[in-house]
């Protein structure tokens, strides 16, 4: 037996207090007289009494003494050591994937998860470290190594579920990380089983050990909700799965900008899914889906989606002729182009997107500006001379995605000479061949080629790159962008915005810009998002959705980890942990708190 706060035993120095209250004290008894003259008997008993007597026994002070030894014993945490499971070092991974969120045992699996963990610091050795990982996308180390209990603990305490994936193999590779030396080390997975990265390179340098943490259950969820403008006007669809075994019976709510507008009455059946279609929706700002009644997991039970507004986006195309760029742009669902030669363009006209084809004018116009083929050394940012292209490397991003660009082919180019915080798309042998990058008010991306000289408008990705340039120039903040929820992005604020903010769906703000470009944002909740840019115009809001759409996390259904490369495991019992008594002392120091009361009250 041992104390983990000796130092608190000074406090029993308050039984001085109290005794000597008692020997202060003047104690008179009651008596019952018939007549006066008894009394001086009384009187003259009064009169004899001091303030310092001979302490007699009394059970309020008996009570009360014993009450402030089991409190002053519960400060100094008394312990007693027992086997313990644990020989070594801890290192808890604490999945916070978005299912840990789901309530299917109380009050949910990350709460569950946690309280597994405490309970772990709590048989853990006194000479072992403890380390808490927090295991998401990317893992985060709450704790390393560390041989404070407290801070452990308090790190698991204010620890929080995320909205993302859960990285298996990414955990486990920071845990055998932190591990040192020879030291003999437990890694225990606290998860539903719903992980990403099964597989960690190597042989990892500790025992494994994985407690699951929920109960097989099925769930409903919003898979797919999304809407499009057609001839016919903005069409709606949405698709709910089943990750059940057993066939469920739900209802669909659909609300336009808040206001209920249709109910579908369904019967999904076991594993299967159920699309929903509306035709001619009315014309909305937001649409939002609902699952009702809602499950267990409430986070796939909601989606939301932009409407089609019907606004247009105004292009000026400035060329002496692209049949390729003119397609690949008519092709963008709610561009409006209008064309332009050389000698007719103007800048005058309230365009959203300028689009220069083997041209620059002498001044860019703020906005959104495209740029293809420019003329050597047209520009600061223009090569003097063409050069012919032998190969072509493209990289990776969000402007790419869906874009294959590693068998374009290029005669001839003026390599670019962008800015230093310009992000370069393709390159080349001879530099870059497609950047972009922000200025004040103004968005640029340059082409340094003409596509009669590539192969690039032949080939299906050039319609997707088109796309997806227009979407970075113009980030389409009135009709919505839909996100991945915990990933971190680049908020798309107007060009012409001062400043911007971002609201969550839980109603807090934060600034993004400025400086310009804006900070990366990282979502953490599900649901609808709001983008607020200050213009010359007064305040613009756009909006960003952020829906769950993960066949991984909806699948709540507790899995197995498969067997992974692990140090053998050791024989338990091997290791003693403290095991404190605090806490009975409090009680007991509550209980005998609650007699003395009642003695007290007897009149004793």
């Amino acid at each position: 037996m041992g104390l983990l706060a000796p130092s608190a035993l000074l406090l029993g120095l308050l039984a001085i207090p109290i005794v000597a209250l008692y020997l202060l004290r003047l104690r008179g008894r009651e008596r019952l007289v018939s007549s006066t003259f008894l009394w001086r008997r009384t009187v003259h008993d009064l009169e004899a009494n001091t303030p310092w007597q001979r302490l007699r026994p009394n059970l309020l002070l008996i009570l009360q003494l014993i009450a402030l030894a089991a409190l002053v014993l519960a400060l100094a945490r008394p312990y007693l050591l027992r086997a313990s499971s644990i020989s070594g070092d801890l290192i808890v991974l604490l999945d916070s994937s978005a299912s840990m969120r789901a309530t299917d045992v109380g009050p949910s699996r990350f709460e569950k998860s946690r309280q597994e963990a405490l309970r772990l610091m709590d048989h853990l050795p006194q000479d072992s470290l403890a380390t808490v990982i927090r295991m998401g996308d990317v893992p985060e180390a709450l704790v390393a190594q560390s041989r404070d209990r407290e801070t452990a603990r308090r790190a698991i305490i204010q620890a929080q579920p995320a909205v993302g994936g859960a990285n298996l193999a990414s955990a486990l590779s920071l845990a055998a990380s932190v591990v040192q030396g020879e030291r003999p080390a437990l890694t225990v997975v606290l998860s539903d089983g719903n992980v990403t990265g099964l597989q960690p390179t190597g042989m990892l340098p500790f025992e494994l050990r994985y407690e699951s943490i929920g109960a097989p259950s099925g769930n409903l969820a919003i898979a797919a909700f999304s809407t499009r403008r057609t001839e016919m006007g903005v069409e709606g669809l949405a698709r709910i799965t089943n990750y059940g075994r057993q066939s469920a019976a739900t209802s669909l709510h659909l609300y336009t900008d808040g206001t209920l507008y249709d109910v579908r009455e369904m019967d999904v059946g076991g594993e299967g899914d159920h699309t929903v279609r509306w035709f001619s929706l009315p014309e909305a700002t937001i649409l939002e889906a609902r699952l009702v009644p809602g499950d267990t997991f409430t986070l796939d039970d909601r989606a939301w989606a932009t409407g089609d507004t019907g606004t247009r986006i105004r292009a000026l195309l400035v060329s002496r002729g692209n049949r390729f760029l003119e397609k690949a742009l008519s092709l963008q669902p709610g561009l409006e182009v209008t064309r332009a030669t050389l000698d007719t363009y103007s800048t005058e006209g309230d365009h959203d997107l300028w689009v220069f084809d083997g041209f620059i004018p002498a001044t860019l116009p703020d906005g959104a500006v495209l740029v293809l083929d420019p003329p050597a050394g047209s520009a600061p940012w223009v090569a003097a001379e063409p050069v012919n292209i032998q190969a072509t490397m493209p990289s990776g991003g969000e402007i790419l995605r869906y874009v294959d660009l590693s068998n374009v082919h290029v005669r001839e180019a003026v390599p670019l000479r962008p800015p230093s915080e310009a992000r370069v798309l393709l390159d080349s042998d001879q530099g870059p061949l497609l950047a972009v990058w922000e200025e004040p008010h103004r968005r640029v991306a340059a082409l340094a080629f003409d596509l009669h000289d590539s192969d690039l408008p032949l080939q299906p990705t050039f319609p997707i790159l088109t796309q997806n340039l227009t979407h970075w120039l113009l980030p389409a903040v009135s009709r919505g962008l839909a996100v991945q929820p915990g990933s971190a992005i680049a908020v798309p604020i107007l060009t012409e915005a001062d400043a911007a903010w971002v609201e969550t769906p839980s109603g807090k703000r934060t600034q993004v810009a400025p400086p310009f470009p804006a900070r990366p944002f990282t979502l953490e909740e599900v649901g609808l998002y709001r983008i607020m840019n200050e213009t010359p115009e007064g305040m613009k809001t756009g909006y960003l959705v952020a829906n769950l759409f993960s066949s991984i996390e909806s699948a709540i259904g507790v899995s197995v980890l498969p067997p992974l490369e692990t140090q053998q495991g050791r024989e338990e019992g091997s290791s003693r942990s403290p095991w404190e008594l605090a806490p009975w002392l409090a009680l007991i120091a509550v209980i005998v708190l609650g007699a003395e009361w009642y003695v007290y009250s007897r009149g004793y």
